[in-house]
């Protein structure tokens, strides 16, 4: 039998390189479009004036996993595309800048000609998306939305955080037990000494508090890859 203290250091290793895995890609929040396809827009909403809002129109359409935003000759614009924002075309002015929807922090400044691109807030550019980290938000200031049953897999917790409107982020892993901490993640899955967890919560990935004692999740925004 293992001891607690070998187990505990296999576990930490084992989430480090979750931590670390090429799946856990991180979102474009506010960098210039460059891909270089010929993608066509999903649509161009009117009547939008701060990325906060085009983030929203974005979110509203379920085909939609990116946004372009920024105001050009006066006009300010918000575009939305069926790809990641990493993948979002070239555009024709630099004042557009390019959004994937699961970005935590988007501003909600009307765009200025000394700032066309709305993202000055206070010196500080939009976060990026938080995929697969451990939480690190403080404890005990957002409680979960909800916490649904029978969930195996972090993709499928991920499935019920985009199926609930006021969810922003879900946390996934194993409530462990005295004698063994043993986390397998592939594609999500842990193994089967323990039991799986799948929390909701209405903020970003970067705010949901940290694990307590005897927990051990990973924390990921909604519109990461899992």
């Amino acid at each position: 039998m293992h001891s607690f203290t070998t187990v505990l250091i296999t576990a930490s290793a084992l989430l480090a390189t979750v931590s670390s895995s090429p799946l856990q890609l991180r979102s474009t929040c506010g960098g210039a479009p460059t891909g270089n396809g010929s993608q066509q827009p999903l649509s161009q909403p009117s009547g939008i004036t701060t990325a906060k809002a085009c983030q929203a129109n974005c979110t509203a359409n379920a085909s939609c996993q990116s946004f372009v935003f920024g105001m050009v000759n006066n006009a300010v614009k918000c575009i939305l595309y069926s790809v990641p924002a990493a993948s979002a075309p070239k555009q024709s002015s630099s004042n557009l800048i390019a959004y994937d929807k699961s970005c935590g922090s988007v501003p909600a400044v009307v765009p200025t000609a000394s700032n066309p691109t709305g993202a000055k807030t206070g010196g500080k550019l939009a976060i990026r998306a938080t995929c697969g980290s451990a939480p690190t938000g403080p404890t005990g200031n957002a409680k979960p939305l909800s916490q649904p049953s029978d969930i195996t897999t972090a993709k499928a917790c991920q499935a019920k955080c985009t199926a609930n409107a006021s969810c922003q982020s879900v946390v996934f892993g194993m409530n462990i037990s005295d004698e063994y901490i043993m986390i397998r993640f592939e594609f999500g899955t842990p193994s089967p000494n323990g039991s799986p967890t799948c929390r909701l919560f209405s903020v970003a990935a970067a705010s949901v508090p940290t694990s307590t004692s005897g927990q051990s999740f990973v924390v990921y925004d909604v519109g990461c890859s899992i």
